[in-house]
């Protein structure tokens, strides 16, 4: 359990209750919509403030390190974006903090955490042990960063279809399928008792900004990363450093697998769905796009090894 901004203060007698604070307890649970079958990722950007994203899959939570929370057009959102003020808003105690900054100290990492020390006023959200980052690529922190809004984001242990994708795309409730594979997942555990079908998929909403941050390993900016570098979303930009809109949907598989869309089809300063999922296929991966539950691109990997 997470508790922040707590006030005790004894009321005056005869004082009015402070704005928002109610007469008496409020025992309604909050009512939220499901997480759907196969999820193990719901990142749904409701906090508003503080330095957590909740997973409503019940996985791990995202660590935030200097993002800001917006509601744009309704939408709850991260803001990524250039940090002018040089501010390094994120917790120590925290994984980001902890791990990557390194405020644990810990004698046999140091030398790596020197490497991070220009890198503490970048923005990104990682989950705890960085097998899911939003917005960074983990390793290297090497400033290809995706600049924009994110909005809701899940996480999928299994391969949608491309119905399915059109229901995330029209923020509808996805309808439970009975699984027909089973098999070692994408997070390398060999859960045989699994009814899941093998594969993963991202899906989150986006609102780019007008450019990327910049890169010093090509034009673009990482939306998701799972698996340690395993699955990356990013958006591309032809030419220029910093990549600039309008863009291409892209993905990488152990960053030598990539796929992308013929067209710059993904505009700045407007709201998109995009997905991805990666399907085993004789050794290697099936490698789908889609912008607004639309398949703007498939191919079968290469290089990929499970």
């Amino acid at each position: 359990m997470l508790v922040t901004d707590v006030e005790f203060r004894r009321l005056a007698d005869n004082e009015a209750l402070p704005p928002g604070v109610a007469s008496q307890p409020n025992d309604a649970t909050p009512a939220f919509t499901d997480t759907p079958a196969g999820a193990i990722g719901d990142f749904r950007m409701l906090e508003g403030k503080g330095h957590y994203v909740l997973n409503h899959a019940g996985g791990e939570h995202l660590s935030l390190a200097n993002l800001g929370w917006v509601v744009d057009e309704g939408r709850p959102a991260l803001r990524f974006a250039d940090n002018t003020t040089g501010r390094k808003d994120y917790r120590t105690d925290s994984y980001i903090g902890m791990d990557i900054f390194g405020h644990r100290q810990d004698f046999n990492y140091l030398s790596s955490y020197k490497a991070y020390e220009k890198c503490q006023t970048l923005p990104f959200a990682m989950s705890f042990g960085g097998g899911l980052v939003l917005g960074a690529e983990r390793y290297y922190l090497h400033d290809s960063y995706y600049r924009g809004l994110l909005g809701r984001t899940l996480v999928f242990n299994r391969a949608l279809p491309l119905d399915e994708i059109l229901l995330l795309a029209r923020d509808q409730p996805l309808v439970a399928k009975v699984a027909n594979d089973t098999g070692p997942d994408d997070t390398g555990s060999d859960d045989t008792a699994s009814k899941e079908p093998k594969g993963v998929t991202f899906a989150a909403w986006i609102k780019p900004a007008a450019e990327m941050g910049k890169s010093d390993h090509g034009q673009s900016g990482d939306i998701i990363g799972y698996g340690n570098r395993r699955f990356i979303l990013r958006l591309q930009g032809d030419h220029g450093d910093p990549a600039k809109a309008p863009y291409r949907l892209a993905s990488a598989l152990l960053v030598n697998d990539r796929l992308a869309t013929e067209e710059r089809s993904i505009d700045a300063d407007r709201w998109y769905h995009v997905a991805m999922t990666a399907t085993p296929e004789n050794g290697q991966r099936r490698v789908c796009l889609f912008i607004d539950g639309k398949k703007v691109a498939e191919d079968v990997t290469k290089k990929y090894t499970e």
